[in-house]
């Protein structure tokens, strides 16, 4: 599986609701254009313990104390799916589209992506099935 991982972070104008609401919009712009993907975002939490917590991990990681608004994943099944979809002329069009519309909700000097390759580390997976999964 191929994914890209987008830990984003809203600028610091925006209440968290605001954020949210900007981001459902702009997934619900490029979800269509991406038939292949399997997606998912998770939300940092906002309860006082589970923030103080989710601060104190960004801080011992090096990010300058801010965790996360979201994290955005996109995966698609294999590199063949990947760049089927985003090197259509409607999946490079949808990035464009969703770069201008973050530069409204993102901070982009703080947040950050990445693109992987999962493995399945499970207890169900033997070795040679996971070097297998590699290639």
């Amino acid at each position: 599986m191929v994914k890209i991982l987008y830990f984003v972070i809203r600028r610091p104008d925006l209440s968290a609701e605001a954020f949210r609401t900007a981001l459902r919009a702009a997934q619900a712009r490029i979800a269509p254009t991406l038939k292949e993907r399997l997606g998912a975002v998770s939300h940092s939490v906002s309860a006082p313990a589970c923030a103080k917590r989710s601060h104190c991990l960004a801080a011992s990681r090096h990010l300058g104390g801010a965790a996360p608004d979201a994290v955005i994943e996109i995966a698609w099944a294999n590199v063949d799916a990947y760049d089927q979809a985003m090197g259509s002329p409607g999946g490079l069009a949808a990035l464009d589209a969703m770069v201008a519309s973050e530069r409204a909700w993102v901070d982009f000097q703080r947040s950050a992506a990445m693109l992987a390759v999962t493995q399945s580390v499970s207890g169900a997976h033997s070795k040679d099935e996971l070097l297998d999964e590699e290639s």
